[in-house]
């Protein structure tokens, strides 16, 4: 079964931990993994 591991940052590194607690920066990634599936599906479906 496929499945996806994500790292979309990292707490240890202080750049990306004050990106991790913005609402437009997790938005942001949520959406551009959210557009990688669904391309994904729709070229190997």
């Amino acid at each position: 079964m496929p499945a996806i591991l994500v790292e979309a940052g990292f707490i240890t590194n202080p750049q990306e931990r004050d990106n991790i607690r913005k609402t437009a920066y997790l938005e942001k990634i949520s959406l551009g993994i959210a557009q990688g599936v669904e391309s994904f599906i729709k070229k190997y479906s």
